[in-house]
């Protein structure tokens, strides 16, 4: 596993070099549909949690950072009450029949969400209550927009942090709140069961070969996410870790 990584790392590397593009993200929704039905229940469940017991979103504008093929999170919101829900994702819309059927799996198992709500179906195709982004949250630039801005699994590959959140905050309605779900633990080809911060503790040099930019896991701290959210106008930044590290390791 060590010798692949390095060595799609010096693969990307070179690419970069070249200016090649970067293969994209592998599709959730055209994977296995347990495992897709699994990761969207899992991230949906994570917002509802901060959202609290019977949310009122009505006539609220939401965005979705970094939000990958799916649009489970979108029909959640619009679902709830909210009017539009912005979604920021480099890849293309997914509207599809597979689409139709993990939000119809996700609406079975108890989420109060519903397909039609960012789905039109004659033909098929994404509601204009879903506003669709196809960039980085860094090069954004809408102002006082959002009441919420959510992401999952995206911050801890972010390169620039500080303009992501400085984008946030100015997308952002005064008082208005961001919800990020921070995966610091294993990535890639040393994903859980290995140890859950292996990558966190190569040596910068060993990182930078197997890890190159814009492909990786950045490995920083708790801290620094605190730093850079406080630094561009942020106030009462919390954290809740959900899962932590055996003291051991």
């Amino acid at each position: 596993e060590a010798t692949r990584t390095l060595y799609n790392g010096l693969r990307r590397h070179l690419k970069m070099l070249l200016r090649l593009p970067a293969r994209p993200e592998a599709p959730v929704v055209n994977g296995p549909m347990d495992s897709a039905v699994a990761r969207y229940h899992q991230i949906c469940t994570r917002l509802l949690a901060e959202l609290g017991p019977n949310p009122v979103l009505t006539d609220k504008v939401m965005c979705e950072a970094g939000a990958g093929d799916g649009l489970a999170v979108a029909a959640l919101l619009i679902s709830l009450g909210a009017r539009k829900v912005h979604l920021v994702e480099l890849n293309p819309p997914v509207a599809s029949l597979r689409q139709v059927e993990i939000l119809e799996q996700l609406q079975k198992q108890g989420l109060p969400l519903r397909p039609d709500a960012v789905l039109e179906f004659h033909p098929l195709r994404l509601k204009d209550a879903v506003v669709y982004h196809q960039c980085f949250m860094e090069q954004m630039d809408t102002v006082a927009v959002f009441d919420l801005i959510f992401s999952n699994s995206v911050l801890e590959h972010v390169e620039d942090v500080n303009t992501f959140f400085s984008r946030c905050f100015r997308s952002l309605k005064p008082g208005s709140r961001m919800v990020h779900c921070i995966d610091l633990g294993g990535h890639g080809s040393f994903e859980d069961p290995m140890p859950p911060l292996e990558f966190q503790i190569y040596p910068d040099w060993l990182f930078w070969l197997m890890c190159p930019p814009f492909n990786r896991a950045t490995r920083r701290a708790v801290g620094e996410y605190v730093q850079f959210a406080k630094s561009v106008g942020f106030t009462n930044v919390i954290v809740k870790p959900t899962r932590l590290a055996d003291p051991a390791y």
